[in-house]
């Protein structure tokens, strides 16, 4: 895999892989921001335009969190429709 900006947020190997597959080397702002946070264990409110990256800001901190072992879903997304629910699921299968 080449280096990309992706790799200084310590994500697991699969994430950075399946990241550079898609041909993404330089997270967006949106991403910068909530990749460069220390914790992820508080609520955050993200607002962007649409195409900037905000769905993949908010599933890389979830599923670099999720054990991949596990046969139990460890994450549950809720989307205010139907349209956001299917992007996210899309997104998050590549990953």
């Amino acid at each position: 895999m080449s280096e990309n900006s992706f790799m200084r947020y310590n994500l697991r190997e699969e994430l950075l892989a399946a990241i550079a597959q898609k041909g993404f080397s330089t997270p967006t702002p949106v991403q910068e921001r909530v990749l460069s946070l220390e914790h992820f264990d508080r609520d955050l409110i993200v607002r962007a335009k649409t195409g900037s990256g905000k769905t993949l800001a908010f599933l890389l901190p979830l599923l670099q969190e999720m054990n991949p072992s596990e046969k139990q879903p460890g994450i549950l997304v809720l989307s205010p429709t139907r349209e956001l629910a299917q992007q996210t699921a899309k997104e998050a299968e590549w990953l």
